[in-house]
């Protein structure tokens, strides 16, 4: 397949990249500047795309019809740090801007890196560190809400705390507790591959954390 990666300069979408091209894919990696394709994996698989979510959907569109993508992976975020409206345009309208563009392009498959969470309004309020998580949490609801209605094959992945350990290719769907549960960056970008081209994952949402069962037999 011909995956446009959003956001292949952090590390899911570095990560999801590199496990795309040895099963054999072809990636655009889209990423914001093009100081950033240094960066990025070395494949003859790989082709490094200047991608900016604030511009506007025709942009995306002539560069999704123009690489002839057959579906797109979202794993683009603002980041901490930053002001609440810098997270709206990239987290919420970005997105947004993006899933349109997809349709204008004919793209019928979309997967979203959203976060455990984005569907409780109890937890917007909390905190990573001194980072208040509002905005976030409320860009990534609109999100997955307008991914929802959009008609394309979506596969919306909410994973919780994010962890740089090791991969295990293992994880727990529907966690209980939240608040307490981690996976590493690297399993989500196995579910990412895993997802991809299973047709039981379309028009799904999954919560998940690390955990005792293999990525393959989840799905």
């Amino acid at each position: 397949m011909n995956v446009f990666v959003i956001g292949a300069h952090g590390h899911v979408g570095h990560t999801t990249a590199l496990k795309l091209v040895n099963k054999g894919n072809h990636v655009m990696a889209g990423v914001r500047n093009e100081s950033e394709f240094t960066s990025l994996p070395k494949s003859k698989l790989i082709t490094p795309i200047k991608f900016d979510l604030t511009k506007s959907i025709q942009d995306m569109t002539r560069i999704f019809k123009d690489n002839h993508v057959d579906a797109v992976i979202f794993s683009a975020g603002a980041g901490g740090g930053v002001s609440p409206e810098t997270t709206l345009k990239v987290d919420l309208d970005g997105a947004v801007k993006s899933i349109k563009a997809a349709k204008n392009a004919g793209i019928t498959r979309y997967l979203m890196v959203s976060a455990a969470g984005s569907d409780n309004r109890k937890v917007w309020n909390t905190k990573f560190g001194n980072f208040p998580m509002y905005t976030y949490y409320l860009s990534k609801h609109y999100a997955d809400l307008y991914l929802h209605n959009s008609g394309l094959n979506y596969t919306i992945l909410h994973p919780v705390a994010l962890s740089n350990h090791a991969e295990t290719n293992k994880i727990q769907l529907n966690p209980k507790d939240l608040t307490k549960a981690s996976v590493s960056r690297a399993d989500v970008a196995n579910v990412l591959v895993e997802t991809l081209s299973n047709p039981k994952t379309y028009k799904k949402d999954y919560t998940f954390s690390s955990g005792p069962v293999s990525i393959t037999k989840a799905f």
